[in-house]
């Protein structure tokens, strides 16, 4: 389609159609030449929309576009996680177009976050918010090409934590807490909470036969978690000293650092919040119960996270569980209980036949 060039005063208007709607629209421009290459771009834009989104959009809208998804799919944990992680990429790719994305733009990121003192770790997990901002920008139709080939292999080195502490050490730290903290390290290993979890907690969550966890990072992490005998203290104590209506906890947003602080009073191994679910799982695995089912206990939808980074089994404890499982042997004793005496009769044949067998030599 051709749009006609005509003037109006000294300023070059374009007219034209866009599926058979008639339109005017003012180019700006006193010089036809100028107002030519306006008319010119127009028309691309009409006969390839998606071009053109793709050369309007920017990283910076389209990360802010992808923000909006996520909210409004209720991912209130993954927006505040990932929005810290998507505002370094709009500092210095914002105003990047789709379209002129590339990777060696990426690369120059990653050597600036680099050159900033960034962990490697946080560089992936920015990358990581780039490829979700550039699959929401594909969604709106304003970038066609693979994420793969514009997003650089980085490899981060993150190994995740794997310690936990003993059920000794928590009632150690929550000794030298006020009791209404406490209460709330206490709630946390009764119910493998995560940090946000345990401030949601309301009074009437808590039932006969489990508890309910407001979790929202994922879609299982609201739960109902079973009351179960081993941490039946635990959650006592949490029922005892928290509030007596509503909300069972004040906020506490120094949590991990008075825990740690609460430690070292009671000379203890230190711990964080986190720690305490690792310890939650890591006590049900050790214990024989199945991965699936401790799974389900801490909200995850499968048993990957679980063997990866919780749960993790001592070898004595994984001796201990084997041999539990194996009390009747199945593979049949190779050697005997005891030593046997020679067989002499044996024993002087042999003699014999090498005493035969040398004289044949000679």
């Amino acid at each position: 389609m051709r749009l006609t060039l005509y003037l109006r005063g000294d300023i070059y208007w374009a007219r034209g159609s866009d599926d058979g709607v008639k339109f005017r629209k003012s180019t700006k421009q006193t010089n036809q030449r100028k107002a030519r290459l306006v008319a010119d771009r127009w028309e691309r834009e009409l006969l390839d929309p998606d071009h053109f989104r793709s050369h309007q959009a920017t990283v910076h809208s389209a990360a802010e576009r992808w923000l909006r998804e996520i909210k409004v799919a209720k991912k209130a944990e993954t927006v505040r996680f990932y929005g810290v992680k998507i505002r370094h990429v709009q500092r210095l790719l914002g105003d990047v177009r789709l379209a002129k994305l590339t990777h060696d733009k990426v690369l120059g990121y990653i050597e600036k976050r680099e050159a900033e003192g960034a962990h490697t770790h946080s560089i992936h997990r920015e990358l990581t918010a780039l490829r979700l901002t550039l699959k929401s920008a594909a969604r709106a139709r304003e970038f066609s090409r693979d994420p793969k080939t514009v997003i650089p292999i980085y490899r981060s080195g993150y190994e995740p934590l794997k310690d936990w502490v003993t059920a000794e050490t928590i009632w150690a730290a929550i000794r030298q807490l006020q009791p209404f903290r406490g209460a709330a390290v206490a709630f946390a290993i009764a119910t493998a909470s995560d940090f946000s979890s345990i401030f949601t907690a309301e009074r009437a969550d808590i039932k006969r036969d489990f508890i309910l966890v407001r979790g929202t990072k994922t879609s299982t992490r609201k739960r109902e978690v079973p009351r179960i005998d081993v941490m039946a203290p635990f959650l006592d104590y949490a029922i005892e000293h928290s509030l007596p209506d509503g909300q069972m906890f004040f906020p506490w947003n120094k949590m991990s650092r008075d825990v740690r602080a609460a430690c070292r009073r009671a000379k203890v191994p230190e711990f964080t919040a986190r720690t305490l679910r690792r310890s939650a799982a890591t006590w049900l695995v050790a214990a024989g119960v199945p991965y699936e089912v401790a799974a389900k206990f801490l909200g995850h939808g499968s048993t990957a996270m679980l063997q990866k980074v919780y749960g993790q089994l001592a070898p004595s404890d994984a001796a201990r569980l084997i041999n539990e499982r194996l009390r009747a042997p199945i593979v049949p004793a190779v050697y005997p209980a005891t030593a046997s005496e020679p067989d002499k009769a044996g024993d002087t044949e042999s003699q014999n036949t090498v005493k035969h067998g040398s004289n044949e030599v000679h």
